[in-house]
């Protein structure tokens, strides 16, 4: 069976000189440390559904597929432009 190595003499100074503090260990400046961290925060934004206008359809009709909206037709775009080679 082969013998697995064991590290931990590498890492000797991480936990005895700098207390397993590992960015202090590895020489990473606080200046690096900061710009990570997040400084904005953001709101909240509500949404809500309107209701439909009287009159209006629905895009969707009450199927598994969307109705297309008015003006676009319902038939799917071909996949591809080039006409297959013989």
């Amino acid at each position: 069976m082969p013998r697995i190595p064991n590290p931990s003499k590498n890492f000797d100074e991480l936990f005895n000189i700098h207390q397993g503090n590992f960015p202090e260990w590895a020489g990473v400046s606080k200046d690096v440390v900061e710009s990570f961290k997040p400084n904005y925060s953001e709101s909240f934004c509500y949404v809500s559904e309107l209701p439909p206008k009287e009159g209006s359809l629905p895009l969707w009709g009450g199927h598994d597929k969307p109705r297309a909206p008015p003006g676009r037709s319902s038939a799917p775009a071909s996949s591809s432009t080039f006409a297959p080679s013989s």
